[in-house]
């Protein structure tokens, strides 16, 4: 609903001032679907407590704007357009690489204006000559109608293939062919990330497309600005970690086969970058197109220099939540061009083979060989261990810090300076630096391009290259704790006299810090964590951030280290890695979360479109694998899976126009049953 979130108020201004969401706009699923854009809007009453509620049927009124070209997979299927593609690539041999493509995307939009049109009238011609010809016995017509039923199928795949491209369902490899679940997903992903209402910074909310973008667009100019001169002998420490065979390894001459195991690893229905073209484009004719394509990324790695618009991104805003309305409820992701992407990949995977090595092991996080079960586990066994001890002169302090905006406020003089400091040749500092700093970003509002911005800092989310950068610049904490630990200003949690001492654990943005609950170790911390925040530009998020200590440690203590840390939030509250912090007596409810969340799947609308086979492949590949994660660390209740095989039943069998359920046919321990003989 735009505008208040209140329909209904009395005594306005007084202290007995109530205000409540009464009224309501509702429609069918059927009434939602054939009105897709459709907008509720709360306007004002002048004399009534009650706000009248107004529904739009054509949804947001936006200015007329050029719709971005976009590769459809759809047209690989048709063979003209192949000969399109062979045709444009060799006349244009002399022609640099980022021109070529230019000129490919002109041609493949200029070939598919028309395509969706064209498309409809071969399957209406194919069941007309298929209606014509289906009574008819003599073998013209029965040859007519075979051709024309072979082809209709040949183009209902090709239809598939055009709205499973849009739907962004990447779960369902297969069960529904051309179903309306397909029309139904496109039309609610639309809705669910339209933006309606945003607050500037004075807090006042903006409803306007244009207001919208200055929102974003002011946001983003703030937080990608260039942070204050970094001190790099703050992290003179750091040790050398990065051996002459390991630099050469890392810059040694590219391949053919780099660059092919690069593309292949890419989704190939992911959304494209500015330029159109997604990895399926490349995917699709890279026997024609690849070794070109090596030749020009290596020269351009070479000279230190990208062509212009190569690393521009579109960033596109996600809604975390229902009804978003401040910055941080939006998920930035991405887009970058799939030909920048590539060359990402390609340095991406020669650093990730040397990260075991340089990484220490208080990191999992996209370390190969390492795992998030290996971090879970180990938390909840030091949690388990501060629950219980309720002995001893001295408790523990478990920290759980979460970094606002980690991604966006990593500083790029620091990050170069890491790398120099633990051993990297200058040419992967240069080739590293290349990626990062010839970034320019769009923004993406309601389908409308706001920008660009110039940033100063920052890592993008989608590149393949930000986690592995991230995890360098979150090895400058690693050290800094272990540092303090050797000096003597923090000790870590042991649980035994045997174990180790574990001082932190950290995946990503998501940490857990471990020191003995004294106010001169939480002075450290405290001082630790603000020397990070300073070298690195990054900010602990107070209001993410949680706080634990062991059942031996008194009350004033527990007041005098949370006054410290500035963090009072107990560390129940919150979650690790996406499962609950601590566990208590009652699991039922601890992992009720679990409930909630395979409810809001299942109950989404645009399930009802799914047919059996496609009912098969959800529960399978998504409903059965929600708890998998969990049950990897912690022993469920027996009454919460049964409470999770009664949804999935229900969802399987479904309900009667009247909300009723169906019969169920079959218990559900005889539909799980083993595929026994099967190949």
């Amino acid at each position: 609903m735009q505008g208040s979130r209140f329909t209904w108020e009395r005594g306005k201004g007084s202290d007995a001032w109530i205000r409540e969401k009464l009224d309501s706009a509702f429609g069918s699923t059927e009434w939602c679907n054939r009105f897709a854009q459709y907008s509720v809007i709360n306007l004002i009453a002048s004399y009534s407590d009650h706000s009248p509620v107004l529904v739009v049927l054509g949804g947001r009124v936006r200015k007329k704007h050029k719709r971005r070209f976009r590769f459809d997979r759809a047209w690989v299927k048709e063979s003209e357009f192949g000969e399109l593609v062979s045709n444009v690539w060799v006349l244009n041999q002399g022609v640099d690489l980022s021109n070529r493509l230019r000129l490919y995307c002109i041609a493949m939009e200029e070939w598919g204006k028309n395509f969706k049109a064209r498309f409809v009238r071969k399957i209406e011609n194919c069941k007309k000559v298929m209606a014509e010809t289906r009574d008819c016995s003599d073998p013209v017509s029965v040859a007519g109608y075979l051709k024309a039923r072979q082809s209709l199928n040949l183009l209902l795949e090709q239809e598939e293939t055009y709205w499973y491209q849009r739907a962004k369902a990447f779960w369902l490899k297969e069960g529904d062919l051309n179903s309306k679940f397909f029309h139904a997903s496109v039309k609610a992903r639309r809705q669910i990330n339209q933006i309606s209402c945003l607050e500037n910074e004075e807090g006042a909310e903006v409803s306007d497309q244009y207001g919208l973008g200055s929102v974003v667009r002011s946001y983003f100019e703030k937080v990608y600005q260039t942070s204050e001169r970094i001190d790099f002998d703050a992290i003179s420490f750091l040790p050398v970690k990065i051996s002459a065979n390991m630099n050469a390894d890392l810059t040694q001459n590219f391949t053919f086969e780099e660059f092919t195991v690069a593309i292949n690893q890419m989704h190939p229905g992911k959304s494209p970058g500015p330029d159109g073209l997604n990895s399926g484009f490349f995917q699709q004719y890279w026997k024609l197109i690849g070794k070109d394509i090596l030749t020009a990324c290596a020269g351009w790695l070479a000279m230190g220099e990208f062509p212009p618009q190569l690393n521009n991104t579109i960033v596109t805003l996600i809604p975390k939540c229902e009804k978003p309305r401040r910055m941080l409820d939006l998920r930035l992701i991405s887009l970058c061009n799939v030909l920048y992407k590539l060359i990402a990949k390609v340095l991406a995977n020669r650093l990730k083979l040397i990260l075991p090595e340089v990484i220490t092991e208080n990191q999992s996080a996209f370390v190969p060989g390492r795992s998030l079960i290996d971090n879970v586990q180990v938390a909840f066994e030091l949690l388990h261990y501060m629950k219980r001890k309720n002995r001893g002169v001295k408790g523990e302090v478990a920290l759980k810090i979460d970094i606002s905006k980690a991604y966006d406020r990593v500083d790029w003089n620091f990050l170069r300076e890491v790398m120099r400091r633990m051993g990297f040749c200058e040419q992967w500092v240069s080739w590293m630096m290349l990626c990062v700093s010839t970034v320019s970003y769009s923004f993406a509002v309601n389908s409308e391009i706001v920008g660009p911005v110039k940033p100063g800092r920052g890592l993008r989310q989608g590149d393949p290259l930000s986690p592995y950068l991230f995890l360098l610049c979150a090895e400058v904490l690693s050290q800094m704790i272990n540092k303090a630990e050797i000096e003597g200003k923090i000790m870590g949690c042991r649980i035994c006299a045997g174990a180790p001492s574990i001082t932190h654990l950290l995946f990503a943005d998501d940490s857990f810090l471990f020191f003995k609950a004294t106010e001169e170790e939480g002075n450290s911390m405290k001082e630790l964590l603000s020397e990070y925040e300073r070298i690195l530009g990054q900010a602990v998020n107070l209001n993410k951030s949680g706080i634990f200590f062991s059942s031996n440690v008194k009350m004033e203590q527990r007041m005098a280290i949370s006054n410290i840390l500035q963090i009072q939030a107990p560390l129940d509250t919150g979650r690790y890695l996406g499962l609950p912090s601590l566990i208590g007596r009652s699991k039922r409810v601890i992992f009720g979360f679990l409930k909630d969340r395979l409810s809001k799947r299942l109950s989404n609308w645009t399930f009802r479109y799914l047919s059996n086979a496609g009912k098969e492949v959800l529960l399978k590949s998504v409903a059965q694998a929600l708890p998998t994660f969990c049950m990897s660390t912690f022993l469920l209740p027996k009454t919460t899976c049964d409470e999770l095989h009664k949804m999935m039943n229900s969802f399987w069998w479904g309900t009667k126009e009247d909300g009723s359920k169906r019969i169920h046919w079959f218990d559900w321990q005889r539909l799980c049953e083993k595929k026994e003989g099967t190949a």
